[in-house]
């Protein structure tokens, strides 16, 4: 499972966004693809309805309304994106913004470690 926080203003979110489209895309594809999530920080509905129909992002977004999610996670600002194994392990914790690919390299490699 992939968790990233996110804000619709966040200058970083935006420009990783691409990035996490293409990501979420070709892991929905996969039969073993991780399941993708954004947690979105102090957002209204309609700000997060209208940057994702503008800029694409078709998977589950958790709105962290009182910011509690992120306070459990150890979150002090976005973006952040977490990288949980089936067993509940973290497996990486990217503070700010992913590179295009990164997700997909370090899934690559921990795919490969766990055979």
């Amino acid at each position: 499972m992939v968790l990233n926080f996110f804000n619709s203003t966040c200058v970083p979110c935006i420009a990783e966004h691409p990035s996490l489209v293409k990501f979420a895309t070709a892991e929905s594809a996969r039969p073993d693809g991780a399941e993708f999530y954004t947690v979105v920080n102090d957002d209204s509905d309609s700000a997060i309805r209208d940057f994702f129909s503008a800029n694409g992002g078709d998977w589950p977004k958790l709105r962290d309304t009182d910011g509690a999610i992120a306070v459990a996670f150890g979150v002090a600002k976005v973006p952040e994106t977490w990288i949980i194994d089936p067993n509940g392990f973290v497996r990486l914790r990217i503070l700010g913004a992913v590179a295009d690919g990164m997700l997909e390299a370090q899934l690559a490699d921990l795919r490969a470690r766990e055979g």
